[in-house]
């Protein structure tokens, strides 16, 4: 078996890195600087996606707008996230109990969501769960005869 020694000498980084806090600090900043140069303002997911894919970049690499098809689908995301309609108030009633009594009081959907860790957007009017379609069961329906005797709990 042949294994070949670690040239030590080598100070130059080939390849992408890890994405470190300080790294995607620094990526951060040249991605804010791009966004004011070209006066762009880039959605939270691409963002996002462009800070962590430059700071994965070798040393010293100049900050490019990537074109690959994640950018892009990033890019689709928050354009979907831009025009998706609002639909439910901002504002919605919820009882709770107070000592004896329950109350209803007026609670921010928004601030709500945020304290039980949901995403903003209704998950069952948008996202996967909106498209989802539930097949009917293949065959007959039968009565269940072998258990009619035992009692329901």
């Amino acid at each position: 078996m042949y294994v070949s020694r670690r040239n030590r000498g080598s100070a130059s980084v080939t390849g992408t890195r890890r994405a470190t806090a300080s790294r995607i600090a620094q990526a951060a900043v040249a991605v804010n600087t791009y966004e004011q140069e070209n006066s762009q303002s880039l959605g939270e997911i691409t963002r996002h996606h462009v800070t962590i894919n430059h700071a994965r970049q070798p040393q010293g690499t100049p900050f490019v707008m990537p074109t690959d098809n994640a950018t892009r689908q990033a890019q689709a995301l928050d354009n979907m996230r831009n025009e998706a309609p609002v639909d439910e108030p901002p504002v919605k009633k919820i009882k709770i109990r107070l000592s004896t009594a329950w109350v209803e009081v007026d609670v921010d959907v928004n601030s709500l969501r945020d304290a039980l860790g949901l995403p903003r957007h209704n998950l069952l009017a948008q996202g996967i769960f909106h498209t989802y379609v539930h097949q009917p069961a293949a065959g007959e329906d039968h009565e269940d005869m072998d258990h009619q005797d035992e009692p329901v709990v």
